[in-house]
Formats: C-alpha cells, sequence, structure tokens
C-alpha cells in the first residue's frame, strides 16, 4: 500500500511539474499592466505590428533556449533586435526567469502560469522595490498562446 502510495505521489508531482514547464511553441497574446489604481493598459501596437506579432513563434526548448521563426517577407524577424530574450530556466516553484539579449538587462523573474493553452509571466511591482516602476505599475502580465 505505501508503495501505490509513493507511486501515486511521484506521478502527481511529476504531472505538476510538467504542467508548469514553459516548453511547447508559442506565440505572442496580450500585454498589459495593472495600475495601482487598478486601471488596465494594454500595451498597444500599432496593427501592422500586430499581424506581424501573429507570424512569430517562440519556441521555449527543454535546454532552456529560447528561439523565434516565422515573420517572412515585412515581418522579417531582426534576429539582433526582435529576439528580445533567449534563455529561460526554473525560478523555483512556479517562477519563470528570463535572461535577455540586452547584456546591459538583469535576468527577471516572473510569476509562471500555464492553463490549457496560455502561458502568462506576472510580475508584481511592490513586491521588488529595487525594481523601477515610473509608469505606477502595480502587476505586468506578459501572455503567450501555444502555437
Amino acid at each position: 500500500m505505501q508503495k501505490l502510495f509513493s507511486l501515486i505521489v511521484t506521478i502527481v508531482t511529476g504531472l505538476t511539474i510538467y504542467a508548469q514547464s514553459p516548453v511547447a511553441n508559442w506565440k505572442a497574446g496580450l500585454s498589459y499592466a495593472i495600475t495601482q489604481n487598478g486601471k488596465k493598459e494594454d500595451f498597444a501596437v500599432s496593427a501592422s505590428e500586430e499581424v506581424c506579432k501573429a507570424k512569430i513563434v517562440y519556441h521555449f526548448t527543454a535546454d532552456g533556449k529560447i528561439t523565434t521563426s516565422g515573420g517572412e517577407g515585412e515581418c522579417a524577424i531582426d534576429k539582433n533586435k526582435d529576439n528580445i530574450f533567449v534563455n529561460w530556466k526554473s525560478g523555483g516553484e512556479g517562477k519563470i526567469t528570463i535572461m535577455w539579449n540586452d547584456k546591459d538587462l538583469e535576468p527577471e523573474t516572473f510569476e509562471l502560469e500555464i492553463i490549457g493553452n496560455k502561458m502568462r509571466w506576472i510580475r508584481n511591482y511592490p513586491d521588488d522595490p529595487d525594481i523601477s516602476n515610473d509608469k505606477d505599475f502595480k502587476q505586468v502580465v506578459i501572455e503567450y498562446v501555444k502555437a
């Protein structure tokens, strides 16, 4: 009986860890902020940028790499400009740490939610007073949808 219980715990733990893994192909979804006063502010892009954004696929691999594909023609990816992040790692339970392409930027850790076909990175600014918060954001949410 104890062996069966141990096996069940191992399987459930493994499925929970797998369920929170970003390893997959993703397309950019909504990005927005919630201000300190509760107002939602979408990070709007132009119509042409929105069309291009829909064509780009972000590939999160098990070895911690992030690559992009898609975006031919007018939407061609500039690997130096458009690959804003290049690596990821687990930042602990329910967290993801992103290493940016710009070497002047420090790695950043977000809360990670993966529910169904959506992945959300959540940054709560009051939780990290060392981060500049010049727009008075309480929270920033970056969403991705499975490609």
